[in-house]
């Protein structure tokens, strides 16, 4: 009986190791599943972060085209607002010489109304003298011709050559 509780204990201890092999076997195969699955996974992971190192020298690589552009923006923006400044310059330095035209204009405009106004007075003048010329010369020809005509009164006609002489005072007066 010796022999058959010491081959009971043996089968046990086979069946007992028999287990213990299946069930480090099953542990052993989950093991190397899961080594797997986070191989893949840390396959996966690396791929993910090459995409996204990618991705990322694509966003700085466009980041920097998008500089470049900017400053050329810029730049152009800067020529621009410069060649603005230089034309709102050349329009105020315009706007100046319209406004010192249209003075200059103003004023001519002025001396040309003031030397019209003059030549119309001198005009005015020269016609009321050369009237007043008219009339004096026909009251001295009337006078010559009432002396003419006269009687032979000296009187009369010393009377009528006081009259034409003060008449030529008076003609001469007014003509200059």
């Amino acid at each position: 009986m010796e022999q058959t509780s010491t081959m009971k204990w043996m089968w046990v201890a086979i069946g007992v190791l028999a287990i213990a092999t299946i069930g480090f076997a099953i542990w052993a195969f989950a093991a190397q599943s899961q080594v797997n699955s986070l191989d893949q996974e840390k396959n996966a992971a690396e791929q993910t972060v090459a995409q996204e190192g990618q991705s990322i020298d694509s966003a700085n690589q466009s980041i920097g085209d998008l500089q470049k552009q900017e400053g050329e923006i810029k730049n152009k923006f800067d020529k621009a607002e410069k060649d603005l400044t230089v034309d709102k310059a050349s329009i105020k330095d315009k706007e100046a010489e319209i406004n010192q035209l249209h003075q200059q204009l103003g004023q001519q405009q002025q001396q040309a109304t003031d030397e019209e106004n003059s030549l119309k007075s001198q005009l005015a003048t020269s016609q009321t003298q050369e009237k007043l010329a008219s009339a004096c010369a026909s009251l001295m020809i009337r006078g010559m011709k009432a002396i003419y005509h006269a009687p032979a009164n000296a009187n009369v006609m010393l009377e009528i050559a006081d009259l034409l002489s003060r008449t030529a005072k008076q003609c001469k007066a007014y003509v200059g």
